[in-house]
């Protein structure tokens, strides 16, 4: 008690507790995380390293290369520049909400305004929880932290139907085709 750097140690380094209860509490966390499966080694690995290892080990020899090309595009494009630098031991739920709000707010990257659909967001979201899972399987992670997350509704977008003047001209023009009996 009297060791005046104890204190000054104790207020800046995570590792050590106030009190002989908290490393208790904290012991008996650890071993339940243990025994239920749960715990996971620390690690340095960030979610972006992770998203590369899993799209060349898993899903790349599982699907067509033009769908690997596709997963791999979207996660550079989008999941890569708001989480790729987090590790992945420290993805939160509300981060991964966040970030789903924010692309459906304002996620295109064409330039023009609006966000994502929510049918992309609803893609983010399943390739940013197969990867977790697979992350948990393999214990980088304690547990899939997207499960605790909430998809959008999907959005229906009203069909627009053709003015009967613009419905005119189009079989006017469809008229002169061999395509026109079909139609």
């Amino acid at each position: 008690m009297g060791n005046p750097g104890y204190h000054r140690r104790q207020a800046t380094d995570p590792l050590l507790f106030k009190t002989s209860k908290e490393v208790q509490d904290k012991k008996a966390a650890l071993e339940a995380e243990v025994i239920k499966g749960t715990y996971a080694e620390p690690s340095a690995v960030t979610f972006g390293q992770w998203l590369a290892r899993w799209l060349d080990v898993y899903v790349k020899p599982a699907v067509r290369d033009t769908v690997h090309a596709d997963y791999e595009s979207i996660i550079k494009l989008h999941i890569l520049p708001a989480l790729g630098d987090m590790p992945i031991q420290k993805l939160r739920p509300s981060d991964l909400q966040a970030f789903y709000k924010a692309k459906l707010e304002g996620g295109r990257l064409d330039g023009k305004e609006g966000g994502l659909s929510t049918r992309t967001v609803r893609l983010l979201h399943f390739l940013i929880g197969k990867a977790l899972k697979q992350a948990f399987k393999e214990v980088l992670a304690a547990r899939n932290v997207n499960e605790a997350t909430i998809l959008p509704k999907m959005v229906k977008k009203e069909p627009r139907y053709l003015a009967p003047q613009e419905l005119e001209t189009f079989i006017g023009v469809m008229a002169q085709s061999r395509h026109f009996a079909p139609l």
